[in-house]
């Protein structure tokens, strides 16, 4: 019974989370006022929709979220093109950082604790 009663649990956790990852997408993405948002899901305050937007702003910046693929419209739209690349040029240069962190860390590790985490070259299977 109890593990029955954490399924549960667990699964509307993920069904809430996939929610809030559908109304920033929608705010980001495709254009919506937050206001309209908000009604339109019978939302407490505009701020939950704010805070919703920000958190999956950082899940995209942390790299845990990809950017969602072009639709043929917006393809066609040079505006929609421009901002498509400054997008892409931002997500890559956050996860150039982000590979030179941990690179950074890695190195950092075995240099301090010698311990090999990276796998030698021409080492057999």
């Amino acid at each position: 019974m109890k593990d029955l009663l954490e399924q549960i649990i667990n699964d509307r956790g993920q069904q809430v989370e996939k929610f809030k990852e559908r109304v920033a997408f929608e705010v980001l993405f495709e254009g919506k006022d937050p206001r309209e948002i908000m009604e339109a899901y019978q939302l407490a305050s505009i701020n939950t929709v704010h805070m919703w937007v920000s958190q999956y702003r950082d899940k995209i910046k942390e790299g845990l979220i990809t950017l969602p693929a072009m639709t043929e419209q917006e393809k066609g739209n040079l505006q929609a093109l421009k901002k498509r690349v400054k997008e892409l040029e931002k997500s890559l240069e956050q996860a150039n950082v982000l590979i030179y962190g941990l690179n950074s860390m890695i190195d950092y590790a075995e240099k301090e604790m010698d311990v090999p985490i990276r796998k030698k070259r021409g080492t057999k299977r």
